[in-house]
């Protein structure tokens, strides 16, 4: 069993077992994953396309207690036959998610293209 995952009685758990062992104190973190946005998508099965990204947006902005971290995972943006198109979805893409407020990290790992 390793020592820093060994509860220990008392006030504190596994807070005071951190700070004990490893000389700090462990803080409370919390993230949050977006996936497969698809920035440009207009139609089934999904009617309101980028407009679910933008209120998903909306939504971490107004919660109380917001993540420190929001790792946006897949597909960020549609398929888009010209590069200029595909360029305009990321740019809508960057311009959506440069909204979410707080402080948080934003970590972007792009999907299947």
């Amino acid at each position: 069993m390793f020592p820093a995952l060994t509860a220990k009685p008392g006030a504190g758990g596994d807070y005071a077992n951190s700070r004990e062992l490893n000389g700090e104190a462990s803080a409370p973190f919390s993230f949050m994953q977006l996936s497969d946005t698809h920035v440009g998508f207009n139609g089934p099965p999904d009617p309101l396309g980028t407009k679910a990204f933008e209120n998903a947006v909306a939504t971490i902005n107004g919660l109380k207690n917001r993540p420190d971290l929001i790792i946006v995972t897949g597909d960020l943006t549609h398929d888009a036959d010209s590069p200029d198109e595909h360029a305009k979805r990321f740019k809508l893409f960057k311009e959506i998610s440069s909204k979410i407020g707080g402080g948080a990290q934003i970590k972007v790992v792009p999907g299947e293209k």
